[in-house]
C-alpha cells in the first residue's frame, strides 16, 4: 500500500495535464424511443476505465520533455429493466478520450500504471459528464444523469458499475 502511494505522489509531482481530447464516440437510440411516452421501467448501465498509456519524447528542443497519452473509455446505456441484454438498449452513448500529460522526467512503468488507474479518470470524468449531457440534448431526450465521480476504495479498481 505504501509503495502505491509513493508511486502516485511521484506521478502527481511530475505529470502536468495538457489536454483532454475526444478521440471517438458512438451514439445510438432505438428507433421511436422517447422517454416522455415510454411506459416501461428503465435501468442505467455504465462502464469506464483507463485502457492504455503511450509515451513519446519531444524532439523539438534540447529539453527532455515526455508526453504521456492515456486512453480512457466510458459508456452508458438505458435499457429496459426486464431485459438487460447487450443488444436491447434504448439509448447508448460511448466515448473514448485522450488525456495528455507532460513531464520533464521519464517515469517508471509502475508509476505510470498507478496514475492511470487512479487519477486519469478523475481528470476525464467532467468531460465525459458534459459529453453525455450535451449529446442527450442533441438527441432530443432528457439528459441522462451521470453522477459526480466518487473516489472509492482504490484497492478494488472495478471498471464496471451499475450506477
Amino acid at each position: 500500500m505504501k509503495n502505491k502511494e509513493k508511486l502516485i505522489k511521484t506521478a502527481i509531482k511530475f505529470l502536468r495535464i495538457q489536454a483532454v481530447l475526444l478521440l471517438n464516440s458512438s451514439v445510438n437510440k432505438k428507433s421511436g424511443f422517447s422517454p416522455s411516452n415510454y411506459e416501461g421501467e428503465v435501468q442505467m448501465l455504465s462502464f469506464h476505465g483507463t485502457e492504455s498509456c503511450n509515451l513519446s519524447k519531444s524532439d523539438e528542443s534540447d529539453d527532455d520533455t515526455y508526453a504521456y497519452t492515456y486512453s480512457f473509455t466510458a459508456g452508458i446505456r438505458l435499457v429496459e429493466k426486464k431485459n438487460t441484454k447487450d443488444d436491447k438498449f434504448l439509448v447508448q452513448i460511448e466515448a473514448k478520450f485522450e488525456a495528455i500529460y507532460l513531464s520533464d522526467k521519464e517515469l517508471k512503468k509502475d508509476c505510470i500504471q498507478e496514475f492511470g488507474d487512479r487519477n486519469v479518470q478523475i481528470h476525464v470524468w467532467p468531460y465525459w459528464r458534459e459529453y453525455v449531457q450535451s449529446t442527450c440534448m442533441r438527441m432530443g431526450i432528457n439528459p441522462i444523469p451521470v453522477p459526480l465521480f466518487a473516489i472509492s476504495n482504490q484497492k478494488n479498481n472495478n471498471k464496471d458499475s451499475d450506477d
